[in-house]
């Protein structure tokens, strides 16, 4: 994990292995200004909620190998799952 500060305020960057299971990626955050999430891994991550899978009725958004998504508004946990094991998403939330 780094700390760095930046023009709108302290940066953590943080890698997760994602797979099979829910992981949460970034907890709930009343002070975040804005998350980033990038899959390095080589499959579709899903991310959403904490109900969230990679198939069926609580399918998330999907977040493409090598994509990135950005959330300006939300300060509401984080969760990404995949269809296979060892995905790596790099997270980046400024406070």
């Amino acid at each position: 994990m780094w700390l760095v500060t930046s023009r709108k305020g302290p940066r953590t960057e943080t890698n997760y292995t994602v797979g099979t299971s829910a992981l949460l990626i970034a907890a709930a955050n009343r002070n975040r200004k804005s998350i980033t999430i990038q899959n390095q891994g080589g499959e579709t991550v899903f991310l959403g909620n904490a109900g969230v899978t990679n198939s069926g009725s609580d399918i998330g958004f999907a977040l493409f190998t090598g994509t990135s998504f950005t959330d300006n508004a939300s300060d509401d946990p984080w969760y990404a799952v995949s269809a296979s094991t060892n995905n790596v998403l790099h997270v980046i939330e400024v406070t």
